[in-house]
């Protein structure tokens, strides 16, 4: 991750940790995580600005349907949202073993906010 301040990084781990600790569905994706972000400078080293730059064509050129509706630029959509598309991982869940239910799980989810915490006082 890019690294922006320290406290707000470790705001940042600190609400992670609860969300993988303390929540079912945190509990269930913690094993196909790296357990902390390693957080960079990104003018440091390459890879991250290449790994910037991919975040940055899916944050402005993809949205997720149903899910986000902000504006988005046009100019970067026109040409990443449908190579984004066709690279994101998709796979299938299965929610129980005896029920047979599956709901379709994306690589790419829309998250509103991580530093504003759902469960306000």
């Amino acid at each position: 991750m890019d690294e922006v301040e320290k406290t707000a990084d470790w705001r940042f781990v600190r609400k992670l940790e609860a969300y993988f600790l303390k929540t079912k569905q945190g509990q269930n994706r913690s094993r196909l995580i790296a357990p902390t972000p390693f957080f960079v400078s990104s003018h440091m080293t390459y890879p991250v600005q290449a790994a910037d730059l991919c975040i940055y064509c899916i944050n402005w050129g993809f949205r997720v349907p149903r899910e986000m509706n902000a504006v988005n630029r046009p100019e970067i959509a026109s040409i990443f949202s449908e190579k984004i598309e066709k690279l994101q991982w998709v796979g299938i869940n299965k929610v129980g073993d005896t029920w047979g239910l599956e709901n379709k799980c994306y690589g790419i989810v829309y998250v509103p906010d991580p530093y504003e915490s759902r469960f306000k006082k």
